[in-house]
């Protein structure tokens, strides 16, 4: 069992990485980096593929990558889904080829 003392240093190691995402993903660069891995890794896609444990068990890794990030980073739905739509405008406007277009 854990002491009280090993649950508040884990806190503190917990919050401490806490910071770190958040510094790292609140510029707008950082921030367009997690959009980009959220569309990339298909975050909002099913990581379920029908007769392929394996693949699923990959699709899944993939997603708990970018929910830790988002946990991590204090981000909110709203959040997520504004910087993931500046990301396909700045995307456009710089003509960026999608994944579709290949």
């Amino acid at each position: 069992m854990k002491t009280n003392e090993t649950i508040k240093r884990m806190r503190e190691v917990i919050g401490f990485k806490a910071w770190f995402y958040r510094e790292a993903f609140r510029t707008q660069e950082g921030q367009y980096v997690v959009a980009d891995l959220i569309k990339t890794f298909g975050y909002w896609n099913p990581s379920h593929t029908p007769g392929d444990p394996y693949q699923t068990a990959f699709n899944e890794g993939q997603r708990r990558v970018i929910s830790r990030i988002i946990k991590f980073s204090n981000m909110e739905p709203d959040d997520i889904e504004r910087i993931s739509k500046s990301l396909a405008e700045q995307e456009s406007k710089m003509g960026v080829p999608q994944l579709d277009d290949f």
